[in-house]
Formats: C-alpha cells, structure tokens, sequence
C-alpha cells in the first residue's frame, strides 16, 4: 500500500492551480499549536485537511469518481524510498505553505503484514530504527503534520503472527513515536486495528501503552477496514478509557457500507459492496475523536481478491466504481 511519488514543488503548486476548484479542505483557520500529547482538546480542529491533486481518485478516476473521491484529502503513504528524506520535506513544507495539514502513514517495520499482500519492510530492527530517523530528518523543517504508524502491526503482534519477538516489535514502535514527536511538529497515532479485530480492549490498550502511546498523540482505528463509524466510536472509547482518556482517529475510506460476510478467510480484502464512509474532517463533533481521515486511498485495492486483479496499492476501477455507486 506504499504511494510515495516524486513531486517537485513546482509541479505541486501547478497542479494546485489546476485543480482550484476540487481542493476543498475540512477543518478551521489552519494554524495552531501542538498540543503536549496528555492534553485533553484535540489538536486537529483549527486545520484544513490537505487535498493532494495527485490523489489516486483525480490521476485515475471517471469524472464522477474525481469529483467524488479526489476532491477529499486522503493519506499519502511512505515505506522503502531512497529519497524519502527529500520526499517527505518537499510534500510537508509544499502542503504547509498552502496553510493546509498533510496527513502521512508511516509503513515500513520489519515483516511488514506479516508477510501477506503489502509484505517487505525494513530488513532488521536497526533498518527500521535507521528509516524513522530518516523520516524525522524529512519532517524537521516542523511544520504540522498527522502521523498515522503503521497500519496493523500492533494488532498483528498481540496475535504473535510476527517472526520477531513481540516485545522487540512494540518497542520498535514506541523508538518510531519518540523520534517523530521529538523531531517535530507531528501528530502521532499508532494504528491500532479496528473493532472487529482484537475482542479484549485491555489487552490492546497494554500493547498500545508498550508501544509508547503516552508520548503519542493517540492511536488510529480501521485503516483500510470496513467497520462502521459508530462501531469503532464504541470500541475506540473503550480503549481510551483504558489509556487515561487518549484521543483516536477513525479510517472512514470505505466504511459507509459496513463490513461483508465472506467465506474465504480474508475478511480483511477488498469487501464487495464498499461505499464511502464520512468525508473527511478534524470537526467530528465526538470529544475522544480528533479526525475522521480517508488514510486508506478509496479505490485503491487490497490484493489480488473477491475479483479484483490489482495488487496492494494500486487502483482498481471496480472498486472505485463501487464505492460512487457508479
């Protein structure tokens, strides 16, 4: 599911001109502070999301599907990238001088999905260690930005489907939020599954606290997952009330439907009968809430399943025709 493109800053503002009238962002004036990660506001309110005009839904959808998809901001994700350092500091500072919030997924740890359909990640615990700090350098200019740290590796250790150590695997993740926060003005939310995933809140919230939520801003609900905004309000409050009241983000990319039954074991993958779930925005009107974010591109698939031929990561107009109902 890794998105990351080479994009000049010229080319970004001349595709920001290009497509004025479709960059509509959610949120407030577009500046703030940070808050120290035990506040108890959310942080995220006074921002505009940032719509990137090279979202997947605007370079390959249907006029529809432009219109429906690529006018929402949506995450841009970061895995193995030799320029990542660069990267990264182009889109942050070329985002922060339109006053807009990028939101970016950190995915690169060691047996990255547990060797499934988004496989690879750094090679070695020190690799990992070696590309945060790379990530950090990328974000040191400080300007804001939204973290989401990698998507289903905390679920996936407590179910010990890792070949490392689980306690190395949590404290890869806690090394990974210390240095994003310390090194700049990020928000950090460690993904944290969803609410069909692992049943006991307790024991999620004892990972999430291995995995350094304290120093983090929160934890993340259904990235790339199809459980209902309300379930996971439920589920996410649980949590929070386990952690000291932390704050959470909801994925509703693909949500609006709710999950499908299916027989073949990969509940997890490109579900038929997707819909878009609640647009985007830092305005939730739920207190433990600070955002619902489109992490996971729509239309965008899962792996090569239930029909589609497209691998992780890449657009499939199936999907995409699925989710505008088109």
């Amino acid at each position: 599911m890794s998105y990351v493109r080479r994009l000049t800053i010229a080319a970004m503002v001349a595709a920001m001109a290009a497509t004025a009238l479709i960059v509509v962002g959610c949120g407030g004036s577009g500046s703030s502070t940070a808050r120290s990660a035990s506040g108890a506001s959310n942080p995220l309110n006074s921002y505009e999301l940032y719509v990137d005009p090279q979202n997947h839904g605007q370079t390959h959808g249907t006029p529809k599907e432009r219109e429906v998809i690529g006018s929402q901001p949506s995450a841009l994700w970061f895995g193995k990238d030799p320029y990542l350092e660069a990267d990264i500091a182009e889109y942050v500072q070329s985002v922060a001088a339109f006053g807009k919030l990028p939101v970016l997924v950190a995915y690169n740890i060691p047996d990255r999905d547990c060797g499934g359909s988004s496989a690879g990640g750094a090679a070695s615990p020190a690799a990992y260690r070696a590309w945060i700090r790379r990530f950090a350098v990328g974000m040191s200019n400080n300007d804001p930005v939204v973290i989401i740290l990698e998507p289903d590796a905390l679920a996936q250790t407590i179910q010990a489907c890792h070949s490392t150590d689980a306690n190395a695997h949590l404290s890869l993740l806690a090394y990974a939020v210390g240095k994003l926060k310390r090194a700049s003005n990020a928000y950090v939310y460690i993904d944290a599954g969803n609410a069909g995933w692992i049943d006991d809140p307790s024991q999620l919230a004892n990972a999430l606290k291995q995995a350094g939520v304290a120093e983090a801003d929160g934890f993340a609900l259904n990235v790339a997952n199809y459980e209902t905004t309300s379930r996971s309000i439920r589920y996410g409050t649980a949590v929070s009330k386990r952690l000291g009241g932390k704050h959470f983000v909801i994925d509703t990319s693909r949500n609006g439907a709710g999950p499908t039954p299916v027989n073949d074991g990969k509940p997890w993958c490109n579900q038929p009968g997707q819909k878009l779930g609640d647009s985007p925005t830092t305005r939730t009107n739920q207190p433990l809430v600070d955002a619902y974010l489109w992490v996971k591109q729509p239309g965008d698939s899962d792996g090569v399943c239930h029909g589609i031929s497209q691998p992780a990561g890449v657009w499939s107009p199936k999907l995409a025709s699925q989710l505008t109902g088109s």
